[in-house]
Parts: C-alpha cells; sequence; structure tokens
C-alpha cells in the first residue's frame, strides 16, 4: 500500500509539473515583473524569494524592475506577456486591487488580464502623532476631531494610497472627519508631522517605527487584526473602530490563460520558501507576517481575497467620493 501511495503522488505531480502539452516546467528562466524601484521593498522581497524559488525551480529566477505611474507600467508589461508559465507580476495591494479601478486610462481588468498565484504575507499600517497633539490613542484622537471639526489633519504619501484609504475608512467607521494630506513621499509627510504642519501621519508600520522609538512620534494604532511580533506595546485600531484592520499585503499574478497546473506549482512551491524559518525571520525583519488563512494558502484562497479587498477599497473609493481617472 505504502508503495502504490508513493506511486500515484509521483504520477500526480508529474502531472501537476507538466505544462499542457506533456513538456516539462520549467525548461528556461523564470522572470518575475516588479513595478517598483530597486531596493524598495516590493523589490527586496521578491529578490530574497527568488532566490531560493531560483534553487526549488532548477532554473533562475530573474526580477525585472517596471517602475512608474504607480505600478501600471509593470502591471500592463505582465498582462501582455505570453502566458506560458514564464513571467509574473510581484506587486504590493495597492497596485493589484486599487489601481485597475483608480486609474481606468490604463485599460487594466483584474478579472480579464491576470489570474492570482500566491499571496505572500502582510504589514500593518500605523497611525502615528505629532507628541503635541494631545491624544495618545485612537479614540482620544476621534474625540478631539470631534470636537475640533476640520481641525485634524493626516499626512499621507500619495492621494489614493494605501495609507490615505486607511484614514478615509477610518472616517467612515467613526463618523468622524480626518482630513488627508498628500506630501509626495513617506519621508516629507513624516517631516510634516513632527514639525506640526500636520497632526497625524498614517503609512507602513515599518517605514514608521523609527520615530515612534525615537520619541518624535506617538504611535497611536496599528492596523492589523491582532498583536504582531514586535508591535505588543501598541494598540489596535478595530479595539477602537471595530473594522478597522488593514494589511498592506503582497502577492503574485500571472498573465490570463496560463496553465493552472503550472499556477497551482508555483503556488506550492512559493509556499514551501514561505515556511522556511530563516526565510520567515527576514520577512520579519522586513515587516512581513503570514496572513492565517489567507498567506500563505492555495490558489482558491487567494483569489478570494482579492476579490473581498476588491469590494471592500471600492466600497471606500466610492463613498470618499474618489473618482476613477
Amino acid at each position: 500500500m505504502r508503495h502504490c501511495t508513493s506511486w500515484v503522488i509521483s504520477v500526480v505531480f508529474a502531472i501537476v509539473a507538466g505544462t499542457a502539452n506533456g513538456q516539462e516546467w520549467p525548461t528556461k528562466p523564470v522572470r518575475f515583473i516588479v513595478p517598483a524601484p530597486p531596493a524598495e521593498s516590493t523589490d527586496i522581497t521578491m529578490r530574497l524569494l527568488g532566490d531560493r524559488l531560483s534553487h526549488i525551480l532548477g532554473q533562475p529566477v530573474i526580477v525585472e524592475n517596471r517602475p512608474g505611474a504607480s505600478g501600471a507600467i509593470g502591471m500592463r508589461a505582465v498582462a501582455r506577456s505570453p502566458s506560458d508559465g514564464y513571467t509574473y507580476l510581484f506587486a504590493p495591494a495597492y497596485t493589484i486591487v486599487i489601481l485597475p479601478s483608480l486609474l481606468k486610462e490604463a485599460g487594466l481588468d483584474l478579472n480579464r488580464d491576470f489570474t492570482p498565484v500566491a499571496g505572500i504575507g502582510g504589514t500593518p499600517m500605523l497611525i502615528a502623532a505629532n507628541p503635541k497633539l494631545g491624544a495618545k490613542t485612537l479614540s482620544e484622537v476621534i474625540t478631539l476631531a470631534k470636537a475640533q471639526p476640520g481641525k485634524i489633519t493626516v499626512a499621507n504619501i500619495q492621494h489614493a494610497s494605501l495609507p490615505f484609504l486607511v484614514v478615509e475608512l477610518l472616517n467612515q467607521l467613526a463618523g468622524v472627519r480626518l482630513y488627508n494630506v498628500s506630501f509626495g513621499g513617506t519621508t516629507q509627510a513624516v517631516t510634516a508631522t513632527i514639525i506640526g504642519d500636520a497632526s497625524l501621519v498614517a503609512g507602513g508600520s515599518m517605514s514608521l517605527m523609527s520615530y515612534v522609538k525615537s520619541g518624535k512620534l506617538t504611535a497611536i494604532a496599528v492596523t492589523s487584526p491582532q498583536k504582531l511580533p514586535g508591535f505588543e506595546a501598541y494598540p489596535l485600531a478595530n479595539e477602537a473602530v471595530p473594522g478597522l484592520t488593514v494589511m498592506g499585503w503582497m502577492g503574485i499574478l500571472s498573465p490570463k490563460g496560463t496553465s493552472t497546473a503550472i499556477v497551482r506549482l508555483v503556488n506550492a512551491n512559493v509556499n514551501k520558501v514561505l515556511a522556511m524559518p530563516d526565510i520567515g525571520a527576514k520577512l520579519k525583519d522586513l515587516g512581513m507576517y503570514p496572513m492565517p488563512g489567507t498567506m500563505p494558502g492555495t490558489t482558491q484562497n487567494f483569489t478570494d481575497f482579492i476579490a473581498e479587498e476588491r469590494r471592500r477599497w471600492e466600497k471606500v473609493l466610492k463613498a470618499a467620493h474618489i473618482e476613477p481617472q
């Protein structure tokens, strides 16, 4: 029975590993397009995973940077690539689920152009305040905003970015009006908050945490669903505002039409890399955490997650009167 089971597993693996015409995959380098410049968090994460994937696949994993147009250039490059299993998109949440709805002129459609392959993990957003604001918790910020309508401003990196939408979601859930101000980058947004040009700043937790630890900013809330290692000392946003849970995740997509067998094999191998203890530790250093039930998970898990994220942010965009361009 043991030999029979092993034989069945071997046959199934051979079927999964084969392409539609029976040839083994991969037989040449596999390309991952990153719609961001070198040395940014998305690029660093993909190169970390790519190194291990190349060993598993037995072929080089090439990371190709295609920045520009908030990620649209990289997305179009993948959408127009052959669906032969050799080209993938590695991108953050904003690029995958917000950009196609926001930038209509990009001509991108997730359902038409892409197949979800694998989710990598997520990093929480952080809301931090100028220490002179007089509020140390999100509940206190909300009370202050209700007492001083129109006076509480929140700095963020870009209009309609994920940090921007965190604030809009907060407004909608809490029934307040914090005013979003975009500064064109994390450094500019943080500087504006420190010198008092903005009351608070919203951004990726890792990019803001050094300012919190130095005392230049006060951590108001972390948007993870539960306490995460390294963030135990900081309050959760959903404790003050139920539903205010946001993770800035990353994931892999392939061009539509890529073989289901290859997509599943890539998913399985990515999950294998994510399960490596040293890779998990390095991702944690980058602020990237597993998202139980979603990342890592099956291709169907990731497909369902993306659909839910799209519905969520399209609703937020509509309520905030942010029109597609």
